[in-house]
């Protein structure tokens, strides 16, 4: 607020002029030596430009100024005007001599008080609010988008601002209005420091990756899917793969923090667009990659031969995601837009088992996955659904042994199995697609098209999977995790080898990692990874198998590596 300058002379109480506003009559009556008897008609006053309106309302404005005197050390503070409003329809207000010096005594000797205050109701109304800059206080919510960002911006501000521990001196100074969220002002509060939350209230921790690089391919089309050779040697190096368009690359995380192009493979029609990559090994411990995408064939890679070895049909449609068996990695599994699930022998070249029909997928099946036993499988797909299969049945078991010894060049085709129903089925997880799920021990990790993954198991929590009957309809959720801007669909969630930590990317080109290593679900906190130049929608994220490396995969042809910091890698599992 601009101060406000007197023309007038302190002797005369008649006459009180301020800028911008019109000279205001005193009361023709003589005033007598105890009583000051005031009446002012205008309805509105201009303070420097800004109107306030004063109707139906009583209003004091007391205005000082304080100036440091240059003649010696001692402040010198001079009341150059004081300016007093009444503004009453039924009456007056009075006010002694001693009153009205008594209150412009106080104004010229208080130093902390502020420059201007009004009041509408009474002079001795404080009104004041000492603002902090608080997340609390004002109202916003934090979620995790945002809260890796404003860590380090309170962390930079922290390290780089100092202030006093005592208010700011008035002299000469001039603070911000009364209430104001500013910040600024005399008499102001030490600032209260506040914890990064999300908007569900629970802290919010820094990530323990950070950025090391990037690079883009030519193909300008999104990279659908990436993947880490888990079974390579501690000699070997750290390879991956990516599949966007109709090509399969292969890259090398490099020491220093670089990626380095090893291989890559085109495929011969130029319509194709491949979604999802899995590594195996062949019987000579040579790395075998398998892709599959828009056109439903699975084609196998030998990085070692830089070619295409092999190459399977069978599928009507796309195929949505491919995993090798955990303990056999002969063994293919492929889930497909054709709503049906199919398991390969690729040393054999067999198509074993097709897991739907009755009770299957009613749409595309969009992801599946063995845990680390091998003995069940979970699928989802776009009809909402999760559902369970044993692969530890006699029936599978023969027919998995089957495909070893059976003779190709029979005339008798090999029985492929026909497995119809899933032991478990569930639409009552999420109301979208679910396009990724992942086993987390006995828990199943899932993820929808609803900004959230969810942690469950079917049955009770204590049960058992051999437990629980092919009938049980009940699913227990341990815990639900919120993703901003992750509502579309085709977007995957990656788990390290050892289960201890996730990582998901959101259309936004963030990259949330959850710390699974906690001993309740309710401690489980998310860190986010972002980059200014990392805008679009990250398809899918990948772990090395020692966990210090995490790649991700962007629509706009983009490769992202985050390598663990170095104050945290002795905390990571070799």
């Amino acid at each position: 607020m601009s101060d406000i300058s007197s023309s007038s002379d302190t002797s005369t109480a008649s006459q009180i002029n301020t800028n911008g506003s019109s000279s205001l009559a005193a009361n023709k009556t003589t005033p007598n030596k105890n009583n000051l008897r005031l009446n002012f008609e205008p309805e509105f006053d201009t303070y420097d430009g800004m109107e306030v309106e004063n109707r139906n309302q009583n209003s004091i404005a007391l205005v000082r100024e304080s100036n440091a005197g240059s003649s010696s050390n001692s402040r010198k503070i001079f009341a150059n005007f004081i300016f007093i409003y009444i503004r009453s329809r039924s009456s007056t207000l009075v006010f002694g001599w001693e009153e009205i010096l008594s209150i412009v005594f106080m104004h010229i000797m208080n130093a902390s008080t502020p420059d201007i205050m009004r009041n509408k109701n009474s002079i001795n109304n404080n009104n004041h609010d000492d603002s902090d800059t608080n997340l609390e206080d004002s109202g916003e919510e934090m979620d995790s988008s945002t809260c890796d960002s404003v860590s380090l911006t309170i962390e930079e501000s922290q390290s780089n601002t100092s202030r006093s521990n005592t208010p700011l001196s008035n002299q000469g100074s001039r603070g911000g209005k009364s209430g104001s969220k500013s910040g600024k002002g005399k008499g102001r509060k030490k600032r209260k420091l506040w914890t990064v939350t999300n908007k569900h209230g629970k802290p919010v921790t820094k990530s323990k990756y950070s950025y090391s690089c990037h690079a883009k391919e030519d193909h300008a089309q999104p990279i659908f899917g990436c993947e880490f050779h888990q079974n390579l040697r501690d000699d070997q190096p750290t390879i991956f793969a990516t599949v966007g368009s109709n090509r399969v690359t292969v890259y090398e995380c490099t020491c220093n923090g670089s990626i380095r192009l090893l291989s890559c493979f085109a495929d011969p029609d130029l319509e194709e667009n491949f979604y999802t990559c899995a590594w195996s090994d062949d019987d000579n411990g040579k790395p075998l990659l398998a892709a599959a995408g828009a056109r439903g064939i699975i084609r196998i890679f030998s990085t070692a031969l830089a070619s295409c070895v092999k190459h399977y049909l069978g599928h009507g449609h796309a195929i949505n995601d491919l995993m090798f068996h955990p303990k056999d990695t002969n063994l293919l599994l492929s889930a497909s837009k054709d709503h049906s699930l199919r398991l390969w022998n690729v040393k054999t070249d067999i198509c074993v088992a097709i897991f739907g029909g009755v009770e299957g997928h009613r749409d595309e099946v969009l992801a599946a996955d063995i845990d680390i036993t091998g003995s069940r499988m979970v699928s989802c797909g776009m009809d909402h659904s999760l559902k369970v299969w044993k692969l530890k049945k006699p029936e599978i078991e023969k027919a998995i042994q089957h495909s070893y010894t059976f003779n190709p060049n029979s005339n008798v085709p090999f029985p492929t199995m026909k497995q119809n129903f899933p032991d478990f089925s569930t639409r009552d997880i999420h109301r979208n697609y679910v396009d990724c799920a992942k086993w987390f021990g006995d828990f199943i990790f899932s993820k929808s098209c609803e900004d959230q993954i969810v942690c469950w198991k079917a049955g009770k929590t204590f049960q058992l999977w051999d437990e629980v009957p092919y009938t049980c309809t009940e699913t227990s959720v341990i815990t639900r995790l919120e993703i901003k801007d992750c509502d579309i669909w085709f977007i995957r969630f990656a788990l390290d080898f050892w289960k201890q930590t996730l990582a998901l990317g959101n259309k936004s080109g963030k990259t949330f990692i959850y710390d699974l290593k906690v001993a309740e679900p309710s401690q489980i906190r998310a860190s986010v990874l972002a980059h200014p130049k990392c805008t679009s929608a990250i398809r899918q994220t990948a772990f090395s198998r020692d966990g210090s490396v995490l790649i991700s995969v962007c629509d706009d042809s983009t490769i992202w590596r985050w390598d663990i910091n170095k104050d945290t890698d002795e905390d990571v599992d070799k």
